[in-house]
């Protein structure tokens, strides 16, 4: 079956690390737009964390993102959570991209035609 690929334990696991990474480079390049005023926290509740301070923040999303990998990888042996990963990790592609556009535009790549012309 072609689900299997993509639900093995090796995929699952990479599928953790990618997570893990991407929920970093997110806090990170949030905490760089958001204190630049580039750009705001989309989601309420972290955003409230960021008025607490940035140290907060960056904690309290590596902490809530860690605490589900964590719970999804104790249960690594049900295909459920094997499967529950794939749709995490393709939203946080998706926020990485669009922490990408937001790049381009503070560069000015975007007015530039370099990218999303």
């Amino acid at each position: 079956m072609a689900w299997q690929g993509f639900t093995s334990m090796v995929s699952f696991e990479r599928a953790i690390a990618v997570l893990l990474v991407l929920n970093l480079i997110d806090a990170a390049l949030t905490s760089v737009w958001v204190s630049t005023g580039i750009a705001g926290e989309g989601n309420p509740m972290m955003a409230s964390a960021i008025g607490l301070g940035y140290g907060p923040f960056v904690l309290g999303k590596v902490a809530l993102v860690g605490f589900g990998a964590w719970s999804l990888y104790s249960l690594r042996h049900h295909l459920a959570a094997r499967v529950a990963v794939l749709p995490m990790t393709l939203l946080y592609c998706f926020v990485l991209g669009n922490h990408l556009g937001i790049g381009a535009r503070v560069l000015g790549l975007v007015q530039r035609g370099l990218f999303f012309g």
